[in-house]
């Protein structure tokens, strides 16, 4: 019997190489998404039984990046608009919570906007109401990240109360008055006293930015009635109205010369009576209708006895003008887009009504033009102007004893922009 062939070896099979090539994700949805990919370069003698497809969930913990500017007290006006913007990170999207002050906010004022990225939370016009602490919160699952932003929406206070005025001597006052009941919520920076005299009614400011109260308004005229009211202040500026002192302060005619006076008492000579006189020697008033004796017979130097003296009557100036420009507007070229003012002062009294005019159009309605005056300087303020804002622009100044108009040029250039 012929001996069996030898067996032959077993070739191993060759295990593929490499992994599937290119690929990618296709058709996303809510709840299922579609993979393609290409096989490996080698695939071996044994080929392919197929894939395993594996996946594991990715999870980033919430985290709040605050902007700098938050994270103090943020301070807005009242009728200002508030728009915080709030950028976030997290996977999957986390669960946006917006709180005021541990309770819910109120949908009818304050809208919320939320993306995989940040939050918007926006209010059209702030109200003293919208005041308080904001809660944000992020969550995944147990994992959260919060953040407190305060809010405080300010305004200008109301006036002060019961101004008083505590003394005259001299030529001071002495004001006294109370905090006002309104702050505006926010802190009083100052106050700001203003003083009219009598005969002309107009206002002007002797003091700014007080913080001592009571408070000393020094170097009066005399032979003056005055009148004082006083403003309070915050971050948003002046109170809308001052209260107004209900006294007068009457600064009386005095005489800074010395005068001798002698009789059977004591005499001073050369002094007055706050400077070592005694008491009962103070200055004699000298009027037409009556005389100040000083002991048994006195005799006044320099005016005999039995001779009545009779001041000189002086004719009263009359200080009413009608309107004048002491310097009229200049001709000026303004760049499109950027703010510009024309300037001019003008006097007269009264106190004269300032208009402007451009093209000989009344510019009292138009939003984009301010006009400001302030102690007779004159100031049209332009906002962003175009070239159709260019022409002639006229001041225009009444009283009742005139008016007085000047004219200048406002020339509006665009910008070059080199090609």
């Amino acid at each position: 019997m012929p001996p069996a062939p030898p067996a032959e070896s077993e070739t191993p099979k060759e295990v593929p190489e490499g992994q599937p090539m290119d690929l990618a994700a296709e058709d996303v949805t809510g709840t299922s998404l579609t993979l393609n990919w290409n096989p490996p370069k080698n695939i071996g003698s044994a080929g392919l039984a197929g894939y395993i497809v594996e996946y594991c969930k990715e999870s980033n913990p919430p985290k709040i990046r605050l902007p700098r500017n938050l994270r103090g007290t943020f301070i807005r006006k009242v009728g200002q608009s508030l728009n915080l913007v709030i950028p976030f990170q997290g996977n999957p999207k986390p669960i946006v919570t917006w709180t005021k002050d541990d309770e819910p906010l109120d949908p009818a004022r304050v809208n919320i906007h939320n993306s995989p990225v940040d939050t918007i939370l926006f209010i059209r016009k702030v109200e003293r109401k919208d005041s308080g602490q904001y809660k944000l919160v992020v969550q995944i699952d147990t994992a959260m990240d919060e953040v407190v932003i305060e809010i405080q929406v300010v305004e200008k206070p109301g006036p002060p109360q019961n101004l008083k005025m505590l003394d005259v001597w001299g030529f001071n006052v002495t004001l006294e008055w109370l905090p006002p009941k309104d702050k505006g919520n926010t802190e009083i920076s100052g106050y700001t006293i203003q003083k009219a005299d009598k005969k002309t009614g107009e206002w002007f400011t002797v003091l700014e930015n007080a913080h001592s109260i009571p408070c000393t308004i020094s170097d009066l005229v005399m032979g003056n009635h005055y009148n004082f009211r006083v403003f309070s202040e915050n971050l948003c500026g002046l109170s809308e109205t001052a209260v107004q002192c209900k006294d007068t302060a009457y600064i009386p005619k005095t005489s800074r010369t010395t005068t001798k006076v002698t009789g059977e008492g004591d005499s001073s000579e050369g002094l007055p009576a706050s400077e070592g006189a005694p008491s009962h020697l103070s200055e004699p008033s000298i009027s037409a209708d009556t005389h100040t004796s000083v002991g048994p017979s006195p005799q006044l130097v320099g005016v005999a006895p039995g001779v009545t003296y009779n001041p000189p009557v002086y004719q009263e100036k009359d200080f009413n003008e009608p309107p004048k420009f002491t310097q009229p507007p200049a001709d000026k070229t303004a760049t499109v887009g950027f703010t510009t003012k024309l300037y001019c002062s003008v006097r007269g009294n009264p106190k004269p009504k300032i208009s402007w005019l451009k093209n000989q159009m009344l510019l009292d309605q138009n939003p984009k033009f301010r006009v400001l005056t302030n102690e007779g300087i004159c100031t049209l303020e332009i906002r962003k102007p175009s070239q159709f804002d260019g022409g002639v622009y006229t001041c225009k100044a009444v009283n009742a004893l005139g008016e007085a108009v000047a004219d200048c040029k406002l020339d509006v250039k665009a910008v070059q922009v080199s090609q």
